[in-house]
This record gives C-alpha cells, sequence and structure tokens, in this order.
C-alpha cells in the first residue's frame, strides 16, 4: 500500500513540513499538510478575523495554529467542530 498526503508523495509532504514555520512534528495521513496550516493562518492573519469557526478538527494541529494567530490579533473566539461535537476555546 502507497501512504500518500493529498497529491504528493508521503516524503515531500514530510519535506513541506519541516520547512513550515508551524510544523507538526506528529502529522500523519489525514491531518492538515503543514502548508495549508500555514496558508490558512497567514489568510486569519491577513484579513484579521475574531472568529474563526474550523469545519473538521481531527488532531488538533490545524487548531493549534489557529488559536497562536488568534492570539497574535489580540484575541477572539475559535470553535471547532469535529465528529465527538462542538469543543469552543477562547
Amino acid at each position: 500500500m502507497q501512504i500518500t498526503a493529498g497529491n504528493i508523495s508521503l516524503a515531500d509532504a514530510e519535506r513541506l513540513q519541516r520547512a513550515s514555520p508551524y510544523p507538526n512534528l506528529h502529522w500523519k495521513p489525514g491531518d492538515t499538510e503543514p502548508w495549508v496550516t500555514q496558508a490558512v493562518g497567514a489568510l486569519l492573519l491577513a484579513c484579521g478575523a475574531q472568529n474563526v469557526l474550523e469545519c473538521g478538527g481531527y488532531t488538533g494541529a490545524c487548531s493549534a495554529v489557529l488559536a497562536d494567530c488568534l492570539r497574535k490579533l489580540g484575541g477572539g473566539s475559535l470553535i471547532v467542530r469535529n465528529a465527538d461535537g462542538i469543543k469552543q476555546d477562547s
């Protein structure tokens, strides 16, 4: 069985992960790829959002980046919807 991350190889995904300013050192297939997390975090910082709804929380790696971006913006509300229900962090 070949394991891939989206449309790239696992080796490429691991290389991109190491280059990310928000590396998820425990990344595994199924997690949001680190470069996607980086892009979403940059978008959040650029638009200055105060309220974030994350749909499809998995291991929390992307959630941690979003929470850090909200902290850099001075605070806000992060709601993560996952398979277990709704968890809210402020």
